[in-house]
């Protein structure tokens, strides 16, 4: 029988072992909104700052690139391939870059970066170092 993290902190008094995450990543939340990391939330306000000296024009979280169509097989659907990078940066100058803040390349990213990198030629991802 399993039991809910709030039922175990209700019948035991504490609250159930936090274990760090597999990345060991640390949630953040800056001005309302939740970051998967610290990195990621410093990015976020390095770009704030960017963008009211005027080098960056604007600049999107988390935006989404199709990397391949959903599909149906056999009977069985597939669902879509998405890549869902960390911010989207247009610079007051004209360039464009997708940016992912990364402390760890994953297998996942490095195939998902390959994938982008034949459907979409014209973009350029950039990796921000942690």
């Amino acid at each position: 029988m399993r039991i809910s993290a709030a039922e175990f902190q209700q019948l035991t008094g504490q609250k159930p072992d936090n274990k760090p995450s597999k990345m060991r990543n640390i949630l953040t939340v800056v001005d309302g909104i939740t970051f998967s990391s610290r990195a990621e939330a410093n990015r976020y306000c390095e770009l704030k700052a960017s963008m009211s000296a005027g080098i960056v024009h604007l600049f999107v979280r988390q935006p989404r690139f199709l990397l391949q169509e959903g599909y149906e097989k056999n009977g069985e659907w597939f669902g879509k391939l998405e890549y869902v990078a960390d911010f989207l940066v247009i610079y007051t100058d004209g360039r464009v870059e997708i940016e992912d803040v990364k402390g760890r390349r994953t297998r996942t990213y490095i195939d998902k970066r390959k994938l982008f990198e034949r459907r979409y030629p014209h973009l350029q991802i950039v990796e921000v170092k942690v």
